[in-house]
């Protein structure tokens, strides 16, 4: 027969692994191919993240943002028309509708002359993209490019999704998890 301890014990890992792994969902790295990911007169091959309903936080990423040995990012920005220009542009469509992140010039997408500084001006004045979702659903990212123009792009955007306010039952998860704890330890006072 199972004692008192162990279930409690089952409980407080229990508890801390599906808060473990509500927060997990909310966050990571997402790249954005630029070749593959693209909007052909419809969304084409783009990223998808099934999320929970929530606030986030989406920052722009590249390569010097791994950590030693890791490759979490793998682009700065992408190039397009026929190796023309460094954008740093995406979206983002979920059921509310489709956001374009990028930086304008002139009422189009501004072209850098490299990867970096596309990708440093991203960073200081487009992160972070707030995104709102009123209810659980599945979010796709991807690139945005003319019709039958994806072809010559090289590079992608790399980001990191962050949950930046816990839905209501993340909150619930840590609270059953911090009183599971508290029992323990009251438990093993007695």
């Amino acid at each position: 027969m199972v004692n008192t301890r162990t279930k409690r014990g089952w409980g407080v890992a229990l508890a801390g692994a599906l808060t473990t792994l509500a927060v997990g969902a909310q966050t990571g790295p997402i790249n954005i191919d630029a070749g593959l990911n693209h909007w052909n007169g419809d969304y084409v091959g783009q990223v998808t993240r099934d999320l929970p309903a929530g606030d986030y936080r989406l920052y722009y990423k590249g390569l010097a943002d791994n950590a030693s040995g890791a490759s979490a990012y793998l682009y700065d920005a992408w190039s397009c028309c026929q190796g023309g220009g460094w954008v740093n542009q995406y979206f983002v469509q979920t059921s509310a509708g489709t956001t374009f992140v990028g930086t304008i010039e002139n009422g189009n997408w501004k072209q850098f002359g490299d990867a970096a500084p596309a990708l440093a001006v991203a960073k200081a004045t487009l992160s972070p993209h707030a995104l709102h979702l009123a209810q659980a659903e599945k979010v796709s990212f991807g690139i945005a490019d003319a019709p039958g123009m994806y072809g010559d792009n090289g590079g992608g955007i790399s980001l990191l999704i962050a949950g930046a306010v816990p839905e209501p039952s993340t909150h619930a998860l840590w609270l059953l998890g911090l009183a599971c704890v508290v029992v323990a330890y009251r438990s093993r006072r007695r």
